[in-house]
């Protein structure tokens, strides 16, 4: 099989100490800006590493969780969540502006990113923090998503989304992470997952069906405690495409 130039991108900065190892083999990262994890100093260094690399940069937003890391909602205001956002994004941005570097994208966290693919409030209020802060740079949603058509519609460029190491349902959510099998882990079903989604366009969900998918970009998440022997194996099949933006 030749081997195939596809977006990459893994969750970074997230404190599991293998950035740096993972950085050469992806092509995107999105980087905790603060929210779930993430500092001021652990910015600082996965953007220096993205750059030495040549690896786009995007700031990984989330609910101020760090308990349960930002994978379950929060039941605040609406206005609330948005100065939590717009503060974590303005210390993210201004370190990635003092590098003279661009923003390629931003990837919402855990709860906050199915939110916002689903729920109009949620992609309204994170639109007009995008036009708050003159952006313009990518969007990442999951294919299928219901809120697709408000960031056409203000012309926010999207990328759509699929995670190479998660089971998904018919319905195209994410297996929850609690149900054993969910997540993977083996590098033989990660490639089998990969290869379905890059060349059938397609996925096998776990009610055994093969549903439509068509992504812009494939996910690894750096807490996969296999993550850098994936992402090492898989670079014989699949090449990490640099990004022209």
């Amino acid at each position: 099989m030749a081997t195939e130039h596809i977006m990459i991108n893994a969750d970074m900065g997230e404190g599991i100490g293998n950035d740096r190892q993972l950085m050469p083999y992806v092509s995107l990262c999105s980087i905790a800006c603060g929210g779930h994890t993430g500092n001021h100093n652990t910015m600082n260094h996965v953007m220096d590493l993205a750059i030495e690399h040549h690896v786009g940069i995007g700031a990984h937003p989330s609910f101020e969780d760090v308990e349960n890391f930002g994978r379950k909602p929060l039941n605040l205001p609406l206005e609330k969540l948005k100065v939590s956002i717009t503060k974590q994004l303005e210390v993210f941005l201004n370190i990635l502006d003092s590098k003279k570097v661009e923003l390629h994208h931003i990837k919402p966290h855990g709860a906050l990113y199915h939110l916002i693919s689903h729920h109009e409030h949620y992609a309204e209020m994170i639109m007009q923090i995008i036009f708050d802060f003159e952006l313009n740079s990518y969007f990442f949603i999951p294919y299928k998503a219901k809120t697709e058509y408000m960031f056409h519609s203000v012309g926010i460029p999207i990328m759509k989304e699929a995670f190479i190491d998660r089971a998904y349902h018919n319905n195209y959510q994410l297996v929850d992470r609690s149900i054993k099998g969910s997540c993977y882990t083996e590098y033989q079903k990660i490639h089998s997952h990969l290869s379905q989604m890059v060349f059938e366009k397609q996925l096998l969900t776990v009610e055994s069906d093969s549903i439509d998918l068509h992504a812009d970009t494939y996910c690894i998440h750096g807490d996969n405690p296999n993550a850098e022997m994936i992402l090492q194996s898989l670079a014989v099949d699949f090449k990490a495409l640099k990004p022209s933006h």
